[in-house]
């Protein structure tokens, strides 16, 4: 009889994960000022578009390949086994990104032409390619920490690597002037540090090995994601391209400004459950009770996307109006749609555990061309007529379909039984929230900031009163809630 599942471990890790996902966006948003100053536009563009080349190539080098790692890890009834999957997987993509890394590095004068029409930034791209080979020996690593639920190692692994290339980008930068080149030289340094680092940390713990069975199970199950991962990347970033030839640059750039709240969304509200939840769901899969486990996931996944998205609709006027000027708050009419869109594929990302389970990950991609499909359509269709607004709408509408048909096959491969009533509540609640939220005027942001805040405030009341909270996490709230008012009350008598 296996032990009980707790949800407080969920609770517990995606807490840490989140702490890093938000430190990690609050200093990059620090930095940003700097980054501008010694970045002329041109050279920040020039570094955006190196750095889309290099993920693109690393889909080519395999990186999907890593999705198959919980799953196999878990598959295993032996620790040993165990050891030797995750082993397996660390020599498989380091090689296979090091082999990519030393294509790009030779075809880097054929890629500079093909990108920027020039060899001038043949350079810059090799030291890209240089960087993604390391890169490869820290993704293992990565997914070990967190198969063996060591989210505070991750966190503070993570911290360090991101102060040390902070550093680095301002020496580089402010006292060496290198510009687009000394920020991917900073990328480079933290690669083999942490590439290297993470390499022998996890051979350490679990030994050098490769079991070609197990390569093969990896390669048969991540080669289809690949393709699942060019879809994406197509469902993501296609519409610019439709939208600079149908409109102008300027559409383009209210929508990309926009779309910066969706990546919010999914950093502040999936991304966090997303790493936690990863590796359990694999462990929970072969318990007799993981339909109850699951059903309690779905709900605390909802608690934070919806919470999130509720926080960001009410406070987005807001937030232009302090930090944009007026030629950016277009921006804001399209911000629910990429919401919902997001949330749709939050939701995609739950509920594909079945066809991984069943190893089916050809359906998988199946339903990202799909998607995409549905993508060229709304972007052909509606982008003429409403521009950024249709290509969000396309958006939300390609999310939509891939959730629906990755819940309808999952559910046939393997199925599990959900509790939906307590998500559609609180889903309900969360839309007459962002609704009252809209209707409050924005103009005057000593009126609207304080009245989103009573609007956020009564939204999380009503979801507390309506038990929408599992019983878990209202005594953990309970209890912190106490813990709070002990040291008010400490301090008050201290001060007296």
């Amino acid at each position: 009889m296996p032990q009980e599942f707790r949800m407080s471990r969920l609770g517990r890790h995606s807490l840490l994960y989140g702490a890093g996902i938000l430190l990690s966006k609050a200093i990059s948003f620090i930095m940003l000022p700097l980054y501008t100053h010694y970045l002329r536009p041109a050279d920040y563009g020039v570094l955006q578009l190196v750095e889309l080349t290099l993920d693109v190539i690393s889909i080519v080098a395999g990186a999907r390949l890593l999705g198959g790692v919980f799953h196999f890890y878990h598959k295993e009834p032996e620790p040993s086994r165990q050891a030797k999957v995750l082993s397996t997987a660390l020599v498989l993509l380091t090689s296979t990104y090091s082999v990519t890394a030393a294509a790009a590095f030779v075809a880097a004068p054929a890629l500079s032409q093909l990108v920027f029409k020039t060899e001038a930034q043949t350079a810059l791209i090799r030291i890209a390619a240089v960087t993604l080979a390391f890169q490869g020996m820290a993704l293992v690593p990565n997914s070990y920490l967190q198969v063996k639920d060591r989210s505070t190692t991750y966190v503070i692994a993570n911290a360090i690597r991101l102060v040390i290339q902070l550093s680095l980008n301002i020496f580089l930068l402010t006292r060496l002037g290198l510009g687009a080149k000394g920020i991917l030289i900073s990328s480079l340094a933290t690669a083999v540090l942490f590439g290297v680092w993470g390499g022998a940390y996890q051979i350490r713990e679990t030994g050098l090995w490769f079991s070609p069975p197990a390569a093969r199970s990896l390669v048969s199950f991540g080669l289809p994601l690949v393709a699942t991962q060019l879809a994406a990347f197509f469902n993501t970033f296609g519409d610019r391209y439709f939208l600079q030839a149908m409109t102008d640059s300027t559409s383009v750039g209210l929508y990309a400004f926009a779309y910066q709240f969706g990546f919010l969304l999914v950093s502040v509200g999936s991304e966090p459950f997303s790493m936690a939840w990863g590796p359990i769901r694999f462990e929970v899969a072969r318990r007799p009770d993981r339909d109850a486990i699951y059903s309690q996931a779905f709900i605390y996944l909802n608690l934070l996307l919806i919470t999130a998205a509720v926080g960001i609709q009410l406070f987005v006027g807001d937030f232009l109006q302090l930090a944009a000027t007026p030629d950016y708050f277009p921006a804001a009419k399209m911000v629910p749609v990429l919401l919902v869109a997001y949330v749709f594929a939050s939701y995609t990302t739950f509920h594909n555990t079945g066809l991984f389970v069943r190893e089916r990950t050809g359906v998988v991609t199946l339903t990202s061309w799909s998607a995409a499909a549905i993508s060229l359509i709304g972007y052909l269709l509606l982008i003429p007529k409403l521009g950024g607004m249709g290509a969000a709408l396309a958006t939300a509408a390609a999310f939509a379909t891939q959730w629906v048909l990755v819940y309808v096959l999952a559910m046939r491969l393997w199925p599990i039984t959900f509790n939906w009533a307590p998500v559609l509540r609180l889903i309900a609640v969360g839309t007459a929230s962002c609704l009252l939220g809209i209707a409050v005027p924005a103009q005057k942001l000593l009126i609207s900031i304080p009245l989103h805040g009573i609007i956020l405030l009564g939204y999380m009341l009503v979801v507390y009163r309506l038990g929408l909270i599992p019983e878990e996490a209202r005594s953990a709230i309970a209890r912190y809630l106490l813990r709070i008012k002990g040291l008010l009350s400490l301090t008050r008598r201290s001060a007296g």
